[in-house]
């Protein structure tokens, strides 16, 4: 077990932090069991007032066995606070000199290189009532485009919360983001998670950008194409026609989550059924249950027992979104399956609603297999037992 992590935390701890700083680690010394000490040789104060050019900083190890996180000599960038107030704190520290690791020790980030450092400290100079508008967005761009992969991830769910983020996007934001797109370098995971931002919040400033992804030799071609439906509000009707029909299951996948019209019902059945990539079955399950048919409820249901989990899980919340309309099909799905099959159809009644809780408590007391009884009082836990109380 290696030592623990920071990274995103040290976001959320620089916005309220003492300072933030960068230095170098001397002499971590456990304090006791649990506490930790060190002193640090600070290099540059990234954010907040820090007059002290070696203080004491403070940190909790919380799992036996593992290595301090911070090294002797190691260079981190971390959020600095007061030291708790607490008890067990006064007694490891009765001077009260020092300042703690912030976000209970995981505001930090181990051997940052300069890019992170800087867009950090832009984020930082950012005045705290400009945030949401428009020179925050462009330093949270800044940070997802050029930080630490952690740091980027934390900067984009930072962008996903700002209201009417497309308004505030300034033209240098949206050059940032869209580079980001473009930039083979960067993190796939990160380039994935900015294109499902670009389309639920329907950034249509950065339309191009994703538009310039939706070509054969990108890899990310499936996810621009889901942008862009988010972008436009769907996808024209010949194209989804096209994707179903596509060798490359990724992109049936595509067509399928976007088949929303009547005439494309039969068509994903029959894929829920029969198509061969498990990530195309499960994507035929949400257009299939938004259309609460009795023939489309049946397909899903039917998949409650498919050989792929993904599918099983997707049929599971797909069937449990419905409410008291599944409760009967669920209900007589458990009665005829015993374990490991009738596991699927009671997740999915934990999911159903006060409705839903009845029927487990029906099958827990009803059922002809022992086991099936047990399992069902399993996931007939204290939260729908309140339900069935009306708590």
């Amino acid at each position: 077990m290696g030592p623990a992590s920071g990274g995103a935390p040290l976001l959320a701890g620089a916005e309220s932090a003492l300072a933030t700083v960068l230095g170098v680690v001397q002499a971590p010394t456990a304090v006791d069991r649990k506490g930790w000490q060190a002193h640090l040789r600070v290099e540059r104060v990234i954010g907040g007032v820090l007059t002290e050019t070696r203080p004491r900083i403070a940190w909790e190890e919380l799992a036996p066995g593992r290595p301090p996180r911070f090294r002797d000599g190691g260079r981190v960038l971390l959020a600095l606070e007061p030291l708790p107030g607490g008890t067990l704190w006064l007694k490891r520290f009765p001077d009260r000199k020092g300042y703690a690791v912030a976000e209970r020790g995981t505001a930090f980030l181990r051997e940052p290189d300069e890019a992170s450092i800087d867009a950090l400290a832009t984020w930082l100079a950012v005045p705290p009532a400009e945030r949401g508008e428009a020179a925050d967005v462009e330093a949270l761009s800044g940070l997802a485009a050029h930080a630490d992969p952690d740091l980027a991830g934390a900067a984009l769910q930072r962008l996903d919360a700002v209201p009417g983020l497309n308004g505030r996007l300034s033209p240098a934001a949206r050059e940032t983001l869209a580079g980001l797109l473009a930039d083979d370098a960067r993190p796939r995971e990160l380039r994935v998670a900015l294109l499902d931002l670009t389309g639920r919040r329907r950034l249509v400033s950065l339309r191009a950008a994703v538009a310039a992804l939706d070509v054969p030799e990108s890899p990310l071609r499936p996810q621009a194409i889901d942008a862009l439906a988010g972008i436009d509000g769907g996808l024209p009707v010949e194209r989804v026609q096209a994707l179903l029909a596509s060798a490359d299951p990724d992109l049936r996948a595509v067509g399928a989550r976007h088949a929303h019209e009547e005439r494309f019902a039969a068509e994903l059945r029959r894929m829920l059924r029969e198509d061969p990539a498990p990530q195309v079955r499960a994507a035929a399950v949400g257009p299939l249950i938004a259309r609460r048919r009795a023939a489309d409820i049946d397909a899903v249901a039917a998949a409650l027992f498919d050989s792929d989990v993904e599918v099983r899980e997707a049929a599971m919340r797909g069937l449990g979104s419905l409410g008291e309309a599944a409760v009967p099909t669920l209900e007589r799905l458990a009665m005829l399956h015993t374990p490991p099959e009738v596991a699927a159809p009671l997740a999915s009644l934990t999911l159903a609603g006060t409705a839903g809780a009845e029927a487990l408590n029906r099958i827990a007391a009803n059922h002809p297999d022992p086991k099936t009884r047990a399992l069902a009082r399993t996931f007939l836990g204290p939260p729908l037992s309140r339900q069935l109380r009306g708590n």
